[in-house]
């Protein structure tokens, strides 16, 4: 795994969503997340993330949502907070990244 310091985050479909949030606790949140995320999958960018086919997204996403089950994170009330997050996040990523590339 890739140490928070190794990731990029940058890139017009990033900056697109990151920019559409109002709240500085909502970017930091969704920054937050979208980096582990990362990090879980060695992604070093979110251009390199933004270049995925969507059925390599959608693998991602399955994988990692089996991890958290794994560490029974999901199951505290707290995380399941995040996860909708989580959720909410890649959904709207992924709505600048088709809108912009």
């Amino acid at each position: 795994m890739l140490a928070a310091q190794e990731i990029v985050l940058g890139g017009d479909p990033y900056l697109n969503f990151i920019n559409s949030l109002k709240s500085d606790a909502t970017k930091k949140g969704y920054r937050n997340s979208l980096i582990r995320f990362m990090r879980h999958f060695d992604i070093t960018d979110t251009l390199t993330l933004s270049k995925l086919p969507t059925k390599d997204i959608e693998l991602y996403l399955i994988k990692y949502f089996e991890f958290l089950k794994q560490l029974k994170v999901i199951l505290l009330q707290k995380q399941r907070i995040h996860t909708c997050l989580f959720i909410l996040i890649l959904s709207f990523f992924y709505f600048f990244m088709t809108r912009y590339i």
